[in-house]
């Protein structure tokens, strides 16, 4: 969603807009080297990587956009704040489950996407539907080759039930795909 939306707007980011996958990340005090690195920010050994990362920021027109933050939100808001406090035209989009709680952060909540009803089970109807394609173009990213067939067709569509259509969740399915390939779970 966010890759989406920074390539909708990038022409408005004249330094650049910058996606940080963060689901790799465990620790929070980390958050700050990562984006570092996505950014091409150099550590200092005289100043924090927060500090770095503000100084080298400060007067770009740039916006990290860093996804998948749910479990490091004390850390990404930390080093948000931070940013912000010390940058002149720093922008950042994030996504998580949760706000930041930020002054001027402006949240804006996804609906699920639509999920097949119980009798929509043909391909071609499952390829019209929102959380089926979603999840047949990150199982494909996770599993390259995945197909949406007759046999898998029906545990799909139950898993983008199951989850409700909510894109994180369905995101996170289709990332186990490459473990349950040739499984019954998934056809």
């Amino acid at each position: 969603m966010a890759v989406q939306l920074a390539n909708e707007v990038i022409s408005d980011f004249p330094d650049g807009l910058w996606f940080v996958d963060l689901v790799p990340l465990s620790d929070a005090t980390l958050v700050a080297q990562k984006v570092m690195a996505a950014v091409g920010v150099r550590e200092q050994a005289d100043r924090s990587a927060q500090e770095t990362l503000g100084k080298r920021l400060r007067n770009e027109a740039l916006t990290p956009a860093l996804g998948y933050c749910e479990h490091l939100l004390d850390g990404v808001a930390t080093l948000v704040d931070t940013l912000l406090r010390t940058t002149v035209e720093l922008n950042v989009l994030t996504t998580s489950r949760e706000a930041l709680r930020l002054a001027g952060e402006v949240v804006w909540h996804v609906a699920p996407l639509a999920v097949p009803d119980d009798h929509s089970l043909s391909l071609e109807d499952l390829h019209q539907c929102d959380a089926t394609r979603l999840f047949i173009n990150r199982a494909g990213l996770n599993l390259p080759g995945f197909e949406l067939t007759a046999e898998n067709a029906q545990s799909v569509a139950e898993i983008c039930r199951q989850l409700d259509g909510l894109p994180l969740a369905i995101e996170l399915a289709a990332a186990r795909i490459a473990s349950m390939a040739g499984s019954d779970e998934i056809g």
